[in-house]
């Protein structure tokens, strides 16, 4: 997954002259040079590779007042400006919501590369920028008008994970397993929304309907053959009575799958998420 860095966050800012003020500068670029997802599109990387070929670059080596940091930064910059979307579609004006705030020609640049972005042989998911550059500076999405891209998240920290990361991890989790729900009666709604988060298929989820006034018959019996590297089993405890719910978490113990209890089917999607995110924590080195 790509970010598409905004080239206004890759120039100094003509008020950047104070130690202090050049030194955050070129610290946050160091900090985006380590984030591999960060690329600039070509029109981008013209605008900023033409703005520091007037210093001399790439022939001599920057001085950009921060004599501290003149390794790192000249060294983050280079990678940064090798490191440029491919793709293969006509430029295109673009509009966005809220507002960018960048000189025109970084406007313009961000507008074409954003356009590139549907044949880009790597999903671009978002913008590395600051948020000093949009209209509202809490926004989270940038909106654009045409589609495609219909939105992309705004990414101000190197190195944070996003919404669409999340969004694929839980993914990367549940491929090869499927999901036995009982409680209530299978929600169409529900369903659709499990597999928009779990990347499973309606085939392989299976929902027992029952209420507690009806059971549901031979639950042991028809959770008896799951396996623990194949199956999770959710019981929607709000639905069914204690007796369904004991006999439940009893089955799936026996057959040694990972069990979760949710009030109700609109807790399913928050449970498999948790669960997700539990397992890739104690994955993690």
């Amino acid at each position: 997954m790509t970010l598409l860095l905004d080239p206004q966050m890759l120039v100094p800012p003509v008020d950047a002259t104070e130690l202090s003020e050049a030194t955050h500068f070129w610290n946050r670029i160091i900090r985006w040079a380590s984030d591999t997802r960060a690329r600039l599109g070509p029109e981008s990387h013209t605008l900023v590779f033409t703005h520091y070929a007037k210093f001399g670059y790439p022939n001599d080596r920057l001085d950009m007042r921060v004599p501290h940091l003149s390794r790192e930064y000249q060294a983050a910059l280079s990678r940064l400006l090798s490191r440029v979307l491919v793709y293969d579609v006509d430029s295109e004006d673009r509009t966005f919501a809220p507002t960018y705030l960048g000189d025109e020609d970084a406007h313009l640049a961000l507008q074409w590369d954003i356009s590139g972005t549907s044949s880009a042989e790597d999903p671009v998911i978002g913008i590395g920028t600051s948020p000093e550059n949009w209209s509202d500076a809490t926004a989270s999405v940038v909106s654009i008008a045409p589609s495609p891209p219909q939105q992309l998240e705004l990414c101000f920290d190197a190195g944070a994970t996003l919404a669409a990361e999340q969004d694929e991890s839980v993914r990367n989790y549940f491929k090869g397993f499927r999901l036995h729900l009982v409680g209530g009666r299978p929600d169409a709604n529900v369903l659709a929304t499990i597999v928009e988060t779990t990347g499973l298929s309606e085939g392989e989820i299976s929902w027992i309907p029952c209420e507690k006034a009806k059971p549901p018959r031979n639950l042991d019996e028809r959770w008896g053959g799951l396996r623990a590297t194949q199956d999770i089993t959710i019981c929607i405890t709000g639905r069914v009575g204690h007796a369904t719910s004991g006999k439940a978490k009893v089955a799936a113990t026996k057959a040694g799958v990972t069990h979760l209890q949710v009030e109700s089917a609109n807790d399913v999607c928050g449970a498999l998420r948790q669960l997700a995110a539990r397992s890739t924590e104690q994955t993690d080195p």
